[in-house]
């Protein structure tokens, strides 16, 4: 009968060493759920990390009753277990500081993260606003301008067809706003690096290939080559120019960003040495339709430094160049007209 008593308690304490060792591996698992979660369970699972959490718990509470069992399977229950009821208080003890240490270090988290979230989106809520209060006062300028010029000619008794144009002046105006367009992106390119160049260019279809009708890169005009080959609507090495891509795609308007022309394996080079100063690009198409027939502009933005035109701010872009180039557009039909005034004075 010794024996056999014996043997029952030796096989209760190992029962509770096995229910000990279960406890601390609960511990474990619990401290280190979320990134078990996180390395294991995809995105879309992640709410079974909190049918774990509860199954953890309960695991928990099972094992903490084994030494209730061992106490009188034991002793009959007769008898206290101090020692054993001792090193599972420690331990629950311990689940307790580690559960309240975990809470806390989680909404530390995510109130950091939460945090962090409203200064970006404070922060691009501020950069946008500030892009467009520069957008309008570079539009004011330029109306300003065209204004002073037909408000001098207003005061005139009789008005010319040649100070009329002179007046209207439309290639300026489309130069203005094109410049216009270059210190809008020049502001952010310069706070990045004030050393970076810019180009900008418009691009109209002419005699089967686009040609740059206007080019500026902040103190020169015309400061992009005519490449007739690679600018042919329909060569038949195929189309290499991005200015091309962009005044082929489908639809009404449309824009090709490449942040890393290098890296970029679509991207073809002209020349070797383009390499050295073309790094970012934009190109943005703008339908339009003048006496009936309808073609394209292309505007082309060029950079030395990488990553400078974002993909993720295509749209913002888009709605950017797209209201310019209405005013582009407009200049445009005014040249037009202006063209068959007759010469007889107003």
């Amino acid at each position: 009968m010794l024996a056999s008593a014996s043997v029952h308690v030796g096989a209760n304490w190992g029962f509770l060493v096995v229910a000990i060792i279960s406890f601390v591996l609960v511990i474990i698992l619990w401290k280190f759920r979320r990134k078990i979660a996180d390395w294991i369970l995809p995105r879309k699972w992640k709410f079974l990390l909190k049918i774990v959490e509860w199954l953890l718990a309960l695991a928990g509470a099972v094992i903490s009753d084994y030494a209730e069992v061992f106490k009188h399977t034991s002793w009959g229950g007769n008898q206290p277990t101090y020692p054993v009821e001792a090193v599972l208080a420690i331990l629950g003890l311990g689940v307790l500081f580690l559960t309240v240490g975990q809470i806390r270090d989680e909404l530390k988290e995510d109130l950091e993260e939460s945090l962090n979230t409203s200064r970006q989106q404070s922060d691009e809520l501020k950069r946008q606003r500030d892009a467009w209060v520069r957008l309008l006062v570079h539009i004011r300028n330029i109306i300003d301008k065209k204004m002073k010029r037909v408000e001098t000619l207003a005061k005139n008794a009789t008005v010319s067809h040649e100070e009329f144009v002179t007046a209207l002046n439309p290639d300026e105006q489309v130069m203005l706003i094109l410049q216009s367009i270059y210190e809008f992106f020049k502001f952010e390119l310069h706070a990045l690096d004030p050393n970076a160049q810019l180009r900008l260019a418009l691009y109209m279809r002419e005699e089967g290939r686009m040609a740059p009708a206007y080019s500026w890169n902040g103190s020169i005009k015309n400061c992009v080559s005519t490449n007739t080959k690679q600018m042919e609507l329909g060569s038949p090495d195929g189309v290499i120019s991005v200015v091309v891509q962009c005044y082929n795609i489908k639809g009404d308007t449309g824009v090709i960003i490449i942040p890393d022309c290098d890296a970029d394996k679509g991207f073809e080079f002209f020349r070797p040495e383009q390499k050295k100063y073309l790094k970012s690009m934009l190109a943005l198409k703008y339908r339009t339709e003048h006496d009936g027939t309808a073609d394209a502009l292309v505007l082309a933005l060029d950079c030395d430094r990488t990553d400078f035109f974002d993909t993720g701010r295509s749209e913002e872009l888009k709605t950017f160049l797209f209201e310019m180039m209405k005013r582009i557009d407009y200049e445009l039909v005014i040249a037009d007209v202006a063209a068959k005034v007759t010469a007889k004075p107003l």
